[in-house]
């Protein structure tokens, strides 16, 4: 019975740290995010020629982001107003989402596979000597450990059903099988913004120093609405949250809302102190 007990206790350790090891990584929604932006950009002069002729003053349009600064649509005629955000998923979504839903799944399993451990176990030291709590005890820990196994075989049967159906070139030694560069337990969002530049311009990515100093000066300015974790809101890619919160921060210092990060080193005021309400 004490190495039975000391088993369990082992065990409800490992458990009960697992749920809380797992959801570091969790992702912070399940739902993948794959949209496509494209800024509303506004004539400056009725000389600019657009793709329908020439524009009027004011006249706007809706290009992606890469088209902007190049010919035609250079700065010096054109200046972006607005942007908008559109749903384009593709297949890599889909992995996402079925990665997510796995990731979630296995951090639900922990806790519960932690409670059926503890119901087992004190089922059986609180048997008293009854043949039928001890059967009790024993099927419930059975059952968890059978559970448990059946729900991490199903990440086995998965990756070899996609290695069988996936050709030659997109299986990795390891056995794991690859869409594009990377193993689809690791497969990304379709969207791919491009780099962030010395002057880092929504939307990019990277992992820009630049963009992790505006982060965060604006979590410390309290300019989040939803931070979540200071890890996800400091990553360095100039997203729709950093976006978000920096015209926060530009209305509250009394600046022009732009989707450019410059010019921080001025602002002074936060978004909001603790005893305020954002708007």
């Amino acid at each position: 019975m004490r190495r039975f007990l000391l088993t369990l206790c082992i065990a409800s350790s490992l458990f009960f740290a697992a749920p809380h090891a797992h959801a570091a990584n969790l992702p912070p929604s399940i739902l993948p995010s794959c949209d496509v932006t494209k800024y509303v950009i506004q004539s400056k002069s009725g000389s600019v020629v657009g793709p329908f002729g020439p524009m009027q003053p004011g006249g706007t349009i809706e290009i992606f982001p890469e088209e902007f600064g190049v010919s035609p649509y250079l700065k010096a005629d054109w200046e972006v107003v607005d942007y908008t955000l559109s749903k384009n998923c593709g297949f890599e979504d889909f992995l996402k989402l079925f990665v997510n839903l796995f990731n979630w799944g296995l951090y639900v399993l922990s806790i519960l596979a932690l409670f059926f451990f503890f119901l087992g176990g004190g089922t059986l030291l609180l048997s008293g000597g009854s043949e039928e709590r001890v059967r009790t005890g024993k099927a419930i820990l059975v059952n968890t450990v059978i559970g448990l196994g059946i729900a991490l075989s199903s990440w086995v049967i998965v990756n070899l059903t996609m290695n069988a159906l996936l050709p030659e070139d997109q299986k990795q030694q390891a056995g794991a099988a690859l869409i594009g560069s990377q193993p689809w337990f690791r497969i990304g969002s379709s969207t791919k913004p491009e780099p962030c530049g010395d002057v880092p311009k929504y939307p990019c990515a990277g992992g820009n120093a630049t963009v992790q100093l505006v982060q965060e000066r604006l979590l410390n300015a309290q300019c989040y609405f939803n931070p979540g974790p200071r890890s996800e809101v400091v990553d360095g890619n100039f997203g729709d949250k950093t976006l978000e919160a920096w015209h926060n921060w530009q209305r509250a210092n009394s600046e022009p809302e732009t989707d450019v990060l410059s010019g921080f080193e001025n602002y002074t005021f936060p978004c909001f102190t603790s005893g305020d309400t954002p708007v």
